[in-house]
């Protein structure tokens, strides 16, 4: 059994990080920081962010100056093909290890974001985990290749964007993920963003569950605010880092 160290960062995704957070996330030591979807997001989809790939990612290798684990998130829209998909980036050592491709479609502003199939399962920093942000956690399918393959930590940078829940329906959403967690036998971060896209408004809504019941959420009243949290989880199957 290993302990894995993860930082859940609730970040406002239309702002750079302070100078505190920084320090905070570089005196943290942990194997992970899990970042929100749509971070960073500077600007309206309409306004060319589909050209600035390099741009966004740039940022996401600045954090990885400073946090030496692994960086995962935020997620970045790409042209694979002649077709718009979201993306989640996978850093470590200000090197891109890969892509985590969405395989659920959405809609950004007036962009038409379709499903793209890639690697889901990694191991890095010593622990064998998956990533399923968004809408693709929901999908059954998904969850159970994860199942047999016995993977026990599991990722979702996620958003309010496209969600039609509101932060009453809070407590019926961890409920959900909590049965996630028993019936797949996950220890499930899930990371929110705040701040606004196309004028929409986002509701953080992080938390951590695992097979023996929520270990940390969020507070009500923290729904709009900047949180970073350590969190401990503790894995059976353990690689080399």
């Amino acid at each position: 059994m290993a302990n894995i160290k993860v930082i859940i960062f609730q970040k406002n995704i239309n702002t750079d990080l302070t100078k505190d957070q920084k320090l905070k996330i570089a005196s943290a030591k942990a194997d992970f920081l899990i970042l929100p979807r749509f971070f960073p997001y500077f600007e309206k989809a309409s306004d060319g962010i589909q050209q600035k790939e390099s741009f966004y990612l740039d940022k996401i290798l600045e954090i990885s100056e400073y946090h030496k684990g692994v960086v995962i998130g935020g997620s970045i829209i790409r042209k694979i093909e002649g077709n718009f998909v979201e993306s989640i980036p996978i850093v470590k050592d200000v090197t891109l290890v890969d892509y985590y491709n969405f395989r659920s479609g959405s809609t950004i502003g007036d962009l038409k974001i379709l499903p793209q199939d890639g690697d889901s399962i990694y191991i890095l920093n010593g622990a064998r985990f998956s990533i399923l942000p968004g809408e693709d956690i929901l999908n059954p399918s998904n969850m159970e290749i994860l199942k047999k393959e016995k993977i026990e930590l599991v990722f979702n940078p996620n958003d309010s964007y496209n969600s039609d829940n509101e932060f009453t329906n809070y407590q019926d959403e961890l409920k959900k993920f909590f049965e996630f967690s028993q019936i797949y036998n996950f220890n499930i971060i899930r990371t929110c963003g705040t701040g606004k896209i196309n004028g929409k408004e986002l509701t953080g809504r992080s938390f951590y569950t695992s097979q023996t019941g929520v270990k940390w959420k969020l507070g009500e009243v923290e729904n709009q605010l900047e949180i970073i949290k350590t969190v401990n989880v503790n894995i059976f199957e353990t690689f080399p880092n």
